[in-house]
């Protein structure tokens, strides 16, 4: 039983009488999309605007109990490596642009 026999390979049917050729259906089209994105907009990996302003928010406080609690530089030099290195970085990836399927 091969594609030489007259078979067809995916969907194992028979050949048909008199026919030497295996007939193959041609796949469906993909619906024509686009990537479309902006910063302010809401896609499925992405908060909205809302979203971004508060966990910004969250973001640059974080540092602030350990500033107020603590009594010499450890909550200063926590404070300075959280917004000198963990800010940026995750502002960064917050305020991405998000990209999502536009259907054309």
């Amino acid at each position: 039983m091969t594609a030489a026999d007259g078979w067809c390979p995916v969907c194992l049917a028979a050949p048909a009488a008199g026919d030497d050729v295996v007939r193959r259906q041609a796949p469906a089209a993909a619906p024509l999309t686009a990537q479309v994105g902006h910063r302010a907009g809401r896609s499925q990996t992405t908060f909205g605007p809302v979203g971004r302003a508060l966990w910004t928010i969250g973001i640059l406080l974080v540092p602030v109990p350990f500033l107020v609690l603590s009594e010499g530089l450890a909550g200063w030099g926590l404070a300075a490596l959280w917004w000198g290195v963990v800010t940026p970085w995750s502002l960064r990836d917050l305020w991405r642009s998000g990209r999502r399927r536009k259907r054309l």
